[in-house]
This record gives C-alpha cells, structure tokens and sequence, in this order.
C-alpha cells in the first residue's frame, strides 16, 4: 500500500504528542518488534495484560477470579504452575455485591484481604449521574482503569 493511499484515507500520520481525542496513529506491523509473553498462569493469563473472564452467568467466572486473586495475594502457585506470584489484585466487579459475595468468598478460600482490592464506584462522563453510589460498568469505564 502506497503513503499517499494511507494519507488519503487515513489522514496524517501524528506523534504521540500531537494526539488529540478521537486521533490515532498508525504503524506498520513491519515495523513493530515481536516480544516473548510473559506469563502469570502458563497459556491462560498473560502477565502484565488485561485479563477479561467472560462467559455464561452462573459457570464460574466469579469463583476463578476470586480463586486466583486470593492465590496471588498469599504467594501460592496457581494450578499446574511451578512459579508462585506474590502480588495484589484488582477486581472489577460487576455483578457480585462485595460485602455479602466477594468478600466472604476470598475469605473462605484464604485470600489476603489485605491484598485484594474492589473498584466498587468511578466517576466518569459515561453515567448520567456524578454522585455516589454509581457501579462500575465495564463498557464505559475500562478505560481510565
């Protein structure tokens, strides 16, 4: 594909610096240098990447994550894994109410309360409502996370 055709349809190409909202820059995968991933749990969850659980209500996304997070925050290996990770989490909820779910959940499975944290409200220009109390909602508020 010729520069002109790329100008002529995608506009200029900018700098980071020049980036205004709704702009975007574009690079050629040619130019891109693939790198080795690095993994939290092998062939299931990329370190240092989002990580979305997502799927049929009632299948156990709810218990994995809470499963995992309190694996993570106690410094345990997670399942068919030779390399233990001592860290904290952040959990996105979207559904479960903390203090009758989440909470009594990690607790049972030996999480570090300590360790596990809850994004129970953002403020956003997404929600019509500023005041307290409005949800996390994960079509318009993953972003500034």
């Amino acid at each position: 594909m010729e520069d002109s055709h790329i100008k002529r349809n995608f506009g200029r190409q900018l700098e980071s610096s020049d980036l205004s909202p709704g702009s975007f820059k574009l690079k050629r995968l040619s130019e891109v240098r693939p790198r080795k991933v690095d993994w939290l749990w092998e062939r299931r969850i990329p370190l240092g990447h989002l990580t979305i659980m997502d799927g049929v209500p009632g299948e156990g996304k709810s218990f994995i994550t809470h499963a995992l997070a309190s694996r993570l925050s106690m410094g345990t290996c997670l399942p068919e894994s030779q390399t233990p990770f001592d860290c904290d989490s952040l959990l996105l909820v979207g559904e479960d109410d903390t203090a009758s779910t989440v909470r009594p959940w990690v607790e049972a499975l030996g999480g570090d309360l300590y360790r596990i944290h809850v994004c129970e409200e953002i403020r956003s220009r997404c929600h019509f409502s500023w005041g307290p109390g409005v949800r996390f909602q994960f079509r318009g508020d993953l972003s500034p996370v």
